[in-house]
């Protein structure tokens, strides 16, 4: 079924979207034969569609298992005609946010509480003119590390996060 919509175009990123979410709490072994058929149909998933399908799969196999996948699904992403391996260029002082790491396509900015995490991105990309993607998202008044992506990495690291590979710490300061 997922073979003959995929090829009369009636299965959008969306509609793809929305039944990896679904097979969230499916069989880890459907979520594998789903990824699997969209692989072999050239239905590039989004990081997000990934990490809903390891979900499962990681906590009934574990993490190890999970991660293999994942580096199989990666050479996927970095042979893809989207892929863009360009670097993030320069990390000026003008970009009004303290940068905590800047790596080969991956910026860690620190983003303070009252900004939304879009204002943030935006306001990054436009002061290193280059487009930048968000890999994770925080809470409007929360502060802390927001990692903004160029290319497939940027697929990679929101798989990571969907599918919670990544651990997170907050704390909480009170004055």
């Amino acid at each position: 079924q997922i073979a003959g919509a995929t090829s009369a175009g009636l299965l959008p990123e969306i509609t793809l979207g929305a039944l990896s979410a679904a097979m969230r709490w499916a069989p880890w072994n459907a979520c594998l034969a789903l990824l699997g058929s969209m692989l072999d149909l050239h239905v590039m998933p989004s990081g997000i569609c990934v990490g809903n399908l390891l979900r499962p799969l990681q906590e009934t196999l574990g993490k190890e298992v999970g991660l293999e996948v994942l580096r199989d699904i990666q050479s996927f992403w970095a042979a893809s005609p989207r892929s863009e391996n360009s670097d993030v260029a320069g990390t000026p002082s003008s970009i009004g946010f303290s940068v905590l790491r800047a790596s080969p396509g991956l910026l860690a900015v620190a983003k303070p509480g009252g900004v939304s995490t879009e204002r943030v991105q935006e306001l990054v990309s436009a002061a290193l003119n280059a487009p930048l993607q968000l890999v994770s998202r925080l809470d409007l008044p929360t502060s802390g590390v927001l990692p903004l992506a160029r290319s497939r990495g940027a697929e990679l690291l929101r798989a990571q996060f969907t599918a919670g590979l990544v651990e997170k710490e907050y704390w909480c300061l009170c004055s």
